[in-house]
């Protein structure tokens, strides 16, 4: 302070450099609790909650009933002090020291730099030696009609991603039967078990739509009683979705962002025909 003064000795410059550098000590503790609770991301430009993994645009969050009210006192020129009600959303996005990242990404079972928001939830279950001759006997059932290779490679195919997570296969499998409660689906199920939120369950409705809010932090897919489309777009489309490297999330009322897509599609149809394949296609994994 003595330096300052001997630097600028003018008592109103001094004033004006508080006031526009000043920061309120009484937001202090409702600054640095929402600083536990939310992030603000850079690209693109989102909030997110940091505990629910809930993502709001700028807007949304300055509007929202999340801008509860906080008191601000200050003092005045004349020595008195006021209080004043304030939303404090506005306070923490204008902070310097508000928690910020530089971008977000899904990147299961990885350390992330503080650049990085990682919205991997972890795994619902953790590992532990058991009994699993009754996942087995269902596998048996279900490939009852296939090879020993077969079968081997569809537990290697669910094992991998578990073993190594955030491995894109690039192979979705396929379950299809006439008959309806042979236990297609119910493995699915048994994978939910494993990825908790991580997996999803998806109809055709979901395949066809623009927004693909569904794949967000998403390892594992089912997509069940799949109708089928014989267009070759919604294939090449299906076909991008098996095997790309980046997803691109566009969700209704958000700016789209793009997270490493880490997505292995199960699907279950009662239709011989839910697919358009062409001879060679190595990107599908069938049994009947």
């Amino acid at each position: 302070m003595d330096d300052y003064f001997i630097a600028n000795p003018d008592p109103a410059a001094f004033k004006d450099f508080i006031r526009s550098n000043e920061q309120s000590l009484t937001l202090a503790q409702p600054l640095w609790e929402m600083n536990e609770q939310m992030a603000f991301v850079h690209d693109p430009g989102l909030v997110v909650n940091v505990k629910t993994g809930q993502f709001m645009n700028t807007q949304s969050f300055l509007t929202s009933t999340g801008n509860r009210l906080v008191t601000e006192r200050k003092l005045n020129d004349d020595g008195t002090i006021s209080m004043k009600s304030k939303p404090l959303p506005p306070a923490w996005m204008k902070w310097p020291l508000r928690r910020e990242h530089g971008k977000i990404t899904y990147l299961p079972g990885q350390q992330t730099t503080p650049e990085e928001f990682n919205t991997w939830a972890g795994w619902k279950s953790a590992p532990v030696k058991g009994d699993v001759s009754k996942f087995l006997a269902l596998i048996d059932h279900i490939f009852s009609t296939a090879t020993k290779d077969d079968k081997t490679w569809f537990l290697r195919w669910l094992a991998y991603p578990i073993q190594n997570p955030g491995a894109k296969l690039y192979t979705a499998a396929v379950l299809h039967g006439a008959k309806k409660g042979t236990g297609k689906s119910f493995i699915g199920y048994c994978m939910r078990e494993i990825y908790g939120t991580n997996w999803t369950e998806i109809k055709q409705d979901d395949l066809e739509s623009t927004f693909n809010e569904w794949s967000v932090n998403k390892q594992f897919i089912l997509g069940d009683d799949v109708t089928g489309n014989e267009a070759r777009s919604f294939a090449d489309k299906l076909k991008h979705l098996i095997t790309r490297k980046e997803n691109r999330i566009n969700r209704k009322f958000l700016p789209t962002y793009v997270v490493p897509d880490c997505v292995n599609y199960l699907f279950t149809s009662q239709q011989p025909d839910a697919f358009f394949l062409e001879d060679g296609d190595r990107r599908f994994f069938v049994h009947e």
